[in-house]
């Protein structure tokens, strides 16, 4: 053997030159020296638990098939109490463990002929594997794991998980169970089956992941249960990481806020708030907060959201802005929200702001805001105008969108270096446009970044004579969903107005509700209607 094999480092190259695991596995078969390197890359990054179940003796572990699935499913379980044989066993290999994803305790294959099988890991056998019988840590090395669908009585395993090393902690979704398996699994029992009893002692090493695992940087968890039970057991690790840079959690307490507010690393933040959820005290947070951040995000219903930046106070530089809403709110919410948006974003820094209500396709939800006051006017819109640099507008609401002429050139006009703006590219503006071709001339003209357009217009009125000068318009659009743009019989005028918008050069447009009315004015140009946009 050449000595160079001998240094430690060296062989710990080679092993992780290696990709494919059979490699590996011959690779730690070869010698000693090269055998330990060799299963540490072996087992650095695992998929699941499931490969770690395999260590196992026959008399442990056994798996169980359900036929009724909609893809073949086996779950694993064990058949009796876990011995000091067993864990000795089991910290031969995760040891060595460096990552666990994309799911802890479960498992999905994939074959060439596209069908596919699940591995599941059951609540009992992670429960079984919460309670080690050695003192020292059984997972020394890890630094990233992943669970998608965790089940509230089974988090206990997290003690055995979660150490000194572990960075990364993205705890998926408990509400939604195993949802993401297609229906495959029979559901545990869920949160709301649970006593408060039970799911507060479910949830309770939440508060302790602080002490765990001290160098946190990413933290992941979203949850809709009661913020009351949640709320002091998050907040009391997250104010025990001065090391994040990532962080998607339920509401947090006053002191919790403060904490990360200055917190020098945190680059991205996804809070999710409740709906009635009690508003934050108030912070009265004052200057600049969150130095570092360029993520902001925050799902509520958009009042209750505006309510959280005022208590929270300051002003922050984030560049990306993103608001979201699952539930009806109130015809006044949407000003509400700008208002505060413009008061606590550096219009120095925002350059991308997102405001979008998702309801699902839930017709009831649709119906109840589509009454009188709940529109996107100009006024409602005004205060963010204020963020000069923004380039990238998307809103997608389930109200009626009503601007006209003068209120896009009011919007070109404040934010100049746009390069993305689209409106209600889902609904529709539902009420006819009051843009016209003329306003659609003046938006291009102040706006030579745009490359990227949703809007409506109505091309039956602003084509008269001397509107539109006679010379083509050069500029960047490449892209135009005109939604439910109107267009009459006047196909040719259009076209002949149309020609002078159109900067020539993989320019792609797309229409509905009046869709072959405008391919015949696009084709009058030499265009077809794109489909696939946005």
């Amino acid at each position: 053997m050449h000595r160079a094999l001998r240094i430690q480092e060296i062989a710990s190259l080679i092993a992780n030159e290696v990709e494919a695991y059979p490699d590996l596995a011959s690779l730690a078969r070869t010698c000693r020296i090269l055998s330990e390197p060799a299963l540490d890359a072996l087992w650095s990054i695992l998929p699941s638990l499931v490969p770690l179940l395999t260590v196992f003796p026959a008399d442990l572990v056994k798996r169980k098939s359900y036929r009724d699935c909609q893809h073949p499913t086996y779950i694993y379980d064990f058949r009796r109490p876990l011995t000091l044989a067993d864990w000795t066993m089991l910290k031969k290999f995760s040891r060595r463990v460096v990552a666990i994803q994309p799911d802890l305790s479960a498992e999905e294959l994939h074959y060439d002929d596209g069908n596919r099988t699940w591995l599941i890991v059951s609540e009992k056998a992670l429960r079984a594997l919460s309670s080690p019988l050695t003192p020292d840590p059984v997972f020394p090395k890890l630094q990233h794991l992943e669970w998608q669908s965790p089940e509230p009585r089974s988090f206990s395993i997290l003690r055995t998980l979660a150490g000194p090393s572990l960075k990364v902690l993205d705890l998926g979704s408990m509400e939604n169970g195993f949802n993401n398996f297609d229906g495959v699994w029979p559901r545990a029992r869920v949160w709301n089956d649970l006593t408060l009893q039970e799911r507060v002692k479910s949830i309770e090493v939440i508060g302790e992941l602080g002490e765990r695992s001290p160098l946190m940087n990413v933290f992941k968890w979203m949850h809709d249960c009661d913020p009351n039970e949640l709320r002091p057991l998050v907040s009391r690790s997250i104010k025990a990481w001065n090391y994040l840079t990532l962080l998607d959690v339920p509401p947090l307490d006053a002191d919790a806020l403060a904490h990360i507010a200055l917190t020098p690393h945190l680059e991205e933040i996804w809070l999710n708030l409740p709906i009635g959820s009690a508003v934050t005290p108030d912070i009265g947070l004052q200057g600049a907060i969150f130095p570092n951040l360029w993520n902001f995000s925050l799902n509520g219903v958009f009042s209750e959201s505006a309510d959280f930046l005022d208590a929270l106070g300051g002003t922050m530089s984030s560049t990306n802005i993103y608001f979201c809403t699952y539930e009806v709110g109130g015809a006044s919410d949407l000003s509400k929200l700008f208002a505060s948006v413009s008061r606590h974003f550096s219009p120095d820094k925002a350059d991308s702001l997102t405001v979008v209500e998702d309801f699902g396709g839930s017709q009831v939800k649709m119906d109840a805001q589509s009454g009188p006051g709940f529109e996107m006017t100009i006024s409602s819109l005004r205060p963010a105008l204020r963020l000069h640099r923004i380039e990238k507008v998307y809103i997608d609401l389930n109200r009626t969108v009503v601007l006209g002429d003068n209120d896009i050139i009011e919007l070109a006009n404040a934010w100049p270096k746009l390069e993305e703006l689209v409106f209600n590219v889902n609904r529709g503006f539902v009420v006819p446009s009051q843009i016209t071709l003329k306003g659609l001339f003046e938006l291009l003209k102040r706006l030579p970044g745009l490359k990227t357009l949703g809007l409506e217009i109505d091309a039956r009125s602003g084509t008269g004579s001397g509107t539109i000068p006679a010379e083509p318009l050069r500029h960047s659009l490449r892209s135009w969903n005109m939604l439910d743009s109107i267009v009459g019989d006047n196909v040719a005028e259009v076209a002949e107005h149309v020609r002078r918008l159109v900067w020539y050069g993989g320019f792609r447009v797309k229409a509905r509700k009046f869709g072959k009315q405008w391919g015949q004015v696009f084709g009058i140009l030499g265009y077809q209607l794109s489909e696939g946009l946005f």
